[in-house]
Order: C-alpha cells, then sequence, then structure tokens
C-alpha cells in the first residue's frame, strides 16, 4: 500500500500541537504534514520528530493574513514583495523542519483585475519562488481547490494547474492532489492520477461531504480500489490524511485498519 501522513493541523486536535506528533507515531504513521508551522520552537520539533523517527514531508507557504481573507499572495499585482517575503519563509522553516514539499496557496483575484494580468503575475511570481525553493532542495506545489469551499479562489481547476505547471516548466514544480476537492468538482480521480501521476508529487485523501474519513461520504469513491490504483502504478510520494475526524481521532482510523493500512 502507499505511505500515509498524519495531517497535524486537522488530525489530533484535541491535543496541543506538540503532543500531536507522538500520537501520530503512535497510531502507524511514519510521516507528517503541517498547514502552517509557523511560530512554533522549530528545533524542538525538529527533535521530536528525529526522537519519534517521523518525517515532515509537506509545510505550506505562509497565505497571508488569514482572518481578512486572503488564501494566498501570488496572483495579486502589487503584493509581489510581499509573496517573496513569504517564500524566504517558508523556504528557512522548511529547511529547518526538513520538509521536501511546500504547497503555495495562490490567492483570490481581487475584482478589478482581469485574469490575465493576474495570470502573468501569478507565473511570474511562481517562477521566482521556484528558484529559491530549488536553492533548498524543495518542491514547490500548487493544488487546485474546489469553488464551494474556497470562493473566488484563481486556482480550481484541474487543467489550469496543469498548463500553468508546464507553463513554467521547473524541475520542482508539482501538483498536490486532494481526493477531496476532485471529488467537490466532480472530476474521477482515478483518470486524473492515471493520466497525470508524472506531476503528481503529493497526495492527500478525505471523503465526500463533509471532508471526514475516508468511507463516511456518500459512497462515490472506493479507496480500496484507489489506494490499489495508486500501489499499482509506483507512486513514490505521500498521502496526507487531511481529513476531519467525524466524531475522534482515534475513531476515524477504522478505514485504515481495516484496510490494514496504518
Amino acid at each position: 500500500m502507499p505511505k500515509f501522513a498524519a495531517n497535524l493541523t486537522y488530525l489530533f486536535q484535541e491535543l496541543p500541537l506538540m503532543k500531536r506528533f507522538e500520537a501520530a507515531k503512535n497510531h502507524g504513521f511514519r510521516a507528517v504534514e503541517c498547514q502552517f508551522p509557523y511560530g512554533y520552537n522549530y528545533q524542538l520539533i525538529r527533535k521530536i520528530l528525529k526522537k519519534k523517527d517521523l518525517r515532515m514531508v509537506l509545510i505550506n507557504a505562509p497565505a497571508g493574513n488569514w482572518e481578512k481573507g486572503d488564501r494566498g499572495l501570488a496572483v495579486i499585482p502589487g503584493k509581489e514583495v510581499e509573496f517573496q517575503r513569504t517564500v524566504q519563509v517558508a523556504a528557512k522553516v522548511a529547511q529547518k523542519l526538513a520538509a521536501s514539499h511546500i504547497h503555495v496557496m495562490v490567492g483570490r483575484l481581487p475584482r478589478k483585475v482581469n485574469r490575465k494580468d493576474g495570470l502573468k503575475t501569478l507565473i511570474t511570481n511562481l517562477e521566482k519562488a521556484a528558484d529559491i525553493f530549488n536553492n533548498h532542495k524543495q518542491n514547490l506545489l500548487l493544488e487546485p481547490l474546489n469553488p464551494n469551499d474556497f470562493p473566488e479562489y484563481f486556482l480550481t481547476e484541474l487543467s489550469d494547474s496543469l498548463e500553468i505547471i508546464d507553463t513554467i516548466n521547473k524541475p520542482n514544480v508539482f501538483l498536490q492532489l486532494d481526493i477531496y476537492h476532485c471529488l467537490m468538482r466532480g472530476d474521477d480521480p482515478f483518470k486524473i492520477i492515471r493520466e497525470n501521476l508524472n506531476v503528481i508529487s503529493h497526495m492527500q485523501i478525505a471523503d465526500c461531504p463533509g471532508r471526514h474519513e475516508p468511507g463516511s461520504g456518500n459512497g462515490k469513491i472506493d479507496f480500496l480500489e484507489l489506494f490499489t490504483l495508486i500501489d499499482s502504478l509506483n507512486y513514490k510520494g505521500w498521502i496526507g490524511c487531511e481529513y476531519i475526524p467525524k466524531k475522534t481521532t482515534k475513531g476515524s482510523f477504522n478505514w485504515a485498519n481495516a484496510y490494514g493500512i496504518i
């Protein structure tokens, strides 16, 4: 079966962040991911990762002022300097945590800006960011989010993400594929994975609707079949368990226990 990482932003929320690493290890995980680990003691996190024999496989770059509605800055003309600051911060923190993958949220396009200008700004910003990450042997990931959960987000279609990755044409720019967002858009994750595995460097899972654990949704997807496909294609990356436990985190692992995964 593929390799699974615990998303410490979503799982074990009953514990403070520093306790979630041990909880992940105790439940059989060998890797973790964390959306925004900023402001914590990075040296302590690194020590915990080493002690628990865990890998930090993914973090997000800072996305601006989340409380005020920012969902990234890369697509916004006039925010280039601020965006590059977030890139520098992400590169440094990822280096301290030995995280090789950084998801860059691109943001919402201001209504006064046309899509063509936003796309031009985005590509220029991402090209520079990719070069900075490449200096640290880090990968830049783009993820199309669904428009229901992220209204006005610039990057919601898989085709747009693939086109941008192709245009940038950097060896360290990849697709982050979230099965939940695929299902919310009505996309076929099986088809997407078969056709685009060469550009997918990280995956995430959650069922639909509700973004809860696999098997909790409306039955539109057979997760065991999905994992079997991923395994058969020799996918080398990690799959992040980025879901909201329907009840308890421990109880949410029934899917993994039933499949013999974790």
